[in-house]
């Protein structure tokens, strides 16, 4: 019965439950109750597996990695004096030969290596965004740094829809 209430919840959140109490909500509301054990472990476990397999989950998990490192080669290159668009440029490149490994291999399990002129493409529109964005950012006295920080959720979110779509070309679905 778990397993066809994970297809289910499959089904309804088009393959992204992010949320185990979301889950555990679907199913108390559609049973009246959830069972405890299911033979092969609790419901619990079962939904965190699930969430542990979605490609969202994933590309936070792997995109938190890769923000770190980009966001640091990004404040490095601040402090040590270069203009802001140079930095998102410089830190961009830097950080795409990393994020491509680690997107494709462990997010979307995909090691074709032709895909890295759509990814660099992607991370082209993102940085270009990021810069466009930051220069309004900082025409409002809003310090740099601070508008790095505030951008990158927004701009992670654009680039997980992306890379999904035209890179590794998995069905559009969050």
């Amino acid at each position: 019965m778990v397993q066809k209430t994970i297809e289910n919840l499959d089904k309804k959140y088009n393959s992204n439950v992010i949320n185990l109490e979301d889950a555990k909500y679907y199913l108390k509301s559609k049973y009246q109750s959830l069972p405890e054990n299911t033979g092969t472990g609790t419901l619990e476990f079962t939904i965190k597996k699930k969430l542990t397999d979605n490609n969202f989950f994933k590309y936070v998990t792997v995109g938190t990695l890769n923000t770190i490192f980009g966001y640091g080669v990004f404040s490095s290159l601040i402090f040590l004096g270069l203009h802001y668009p140079y930095a998102v440029i410089l830190g961009t490149i830097i950080s795409v030969m990393f994020n491509f490994n680690t997107i494709g291999r462990l997010v979307f399990k995909n090691y074709n290596h032709k895909l890295i002129t759509r990814f660099v493409l992607v991370y082209t529109i993102i940085a270009a965004l990021n810069i466009i964005l930051l220069e309004v950012a900082v025409s409002h006295h809003i310090s740099v740094y601070l508008a790095g920080a505030i951008l990158l959720m927004p701009l992670g979110s654009l680039s997980f829809i992306l890379n999904k779509t035209l890179v590794f070309k998995q069905k559009y679905c969050i």
